[in-house]
């Protein structure tokens, strides 16, 4: 089996500088910011199907699915799923910038 090369590659910033003056390591034959991408991914993609797999909406499904057409299901399913998560993403970017730090340090700290 063939590893791929590692390098380490510079990360450029929205204003062209470099982001935190990291190094970010790029895999293979792709360019750091592309690798980190994908990285980023499918590390994703592994954690949402590895913790909705026994998610109740999973059951539900699977239960729709049985009385439904199986396509109309899962095309239903997989929208849902879509719209949170550009909901979930555009609360994550616009809330940090309407709440004050403290309040969100404060909720941090908190211990349930």
């Amino acid at each position: 089996m063939c590893k791929p090369q590692v390098e380490k590659d510079k990360v450029q910033g929205i204003g062209g500088g470099n982001a935190k003056g990291g190094e970010v390591k790029s895999v293979g034959f792709l360019p750091a910011s592309q690798s980190t991408f994908w990285q980023a991914f499918w590390n994703s993609v592994g954690v949402i199907l590895a913790t909705e797999i026994g998610d109740k909406t999973f059951f539900l499904a699977a239960l729709m699915a049985m009385q439904n057409p199986r396509i109309i299901v899962f095309l239903g399913a997989t929208v849902a799923l879509a719209i949170m998560t550009v909901l979930s993403s555009a609360m994550g970017l616009v809330l940090p910038s309407i709440l004050p730090r403290s309040w969100t340090q404060l909720a941090g700290s908190v211990r349930w």
